[in-house]
């Protein structure tokens, strides 16, 4: 259990932006995360982080908009091996158990939306959430996904002001993702 919530938080704690971009002047590129079995597409234009170890997979990151840019908004990857008893955990459970581990660690957190949704044609929920990291308020956008004993979760981050402007790129980049 606080494992699960440690992937959360690391996957929706992300520093966020405040740039504007548009889907239809990017160019998007590939990265294969081998060792997890996915793909995941990002605008060129973004700095891309993998990792080989911990939670966290990979992160992507739009470019500041000017030096006063302190926030970029971003896509991260974490992956959980569900293990022991919670080997065979349902994509509900592990739903719930992360929503709730999120109300309890997270500053000033609220669930604005949730459904259930498919990536790469594989259950998930989707949820919009808002919180606050230190002084910095977050809105992110995060799909929650459960296959082969493995939790999944792609963390979207915003600032609230740039959230609406991020959204058509965070909706390419999951239309994108690839289970292999």
């Amino acid at each position: 259990m606080k494992k699960i919530i440690c992937t959360l938080l690391f996957a929706t704690v992300i520093s966020g932006g405040c740039s504007s971009t548009q889907v239809s002047d990017d160019v998007f590129v590939t990265y294969k995360v081998k060792k997890h079995g996915y793909s995941i597409d990002f605008p060129e234009s973004w700095s891309v982080e993998k990792y080989e170890s911990g939670l966290m997979s990979i992160l992507g990151s739009s470019p500041a908009e000017n030096r006063e840019d302190m926030f970029t908004e971003n896509v991260g990857v974490a992956i959980e091996p569900l293990t022991g008893a919670n080997a065979y955990m349902a994509l509900d459970e592990y739903f719930e158990l992360s929503i709730k581990g999120m109300e309890n660690a997270l500053d000033d957190y609220q669930l604005i939306k949730q459904s259930k949704t498919k990536v790469d044609g594989r259950e998930a929920y989707v949820v919009v959430q808002t919180y606050e990291f230190g002084s910095v308020k977050i809105k992110s956008l995060m799909y929650i996904l459960v296959i082969n004993q493995t939790g999944y979760v792609l963390a979207f981050t915003a600032s609230p002001q740039t959230f609406n402007r991020y959204l058509d790129i965070f909706q390419a980049i999951v239309d994108r993702f690839r289970f292999y």
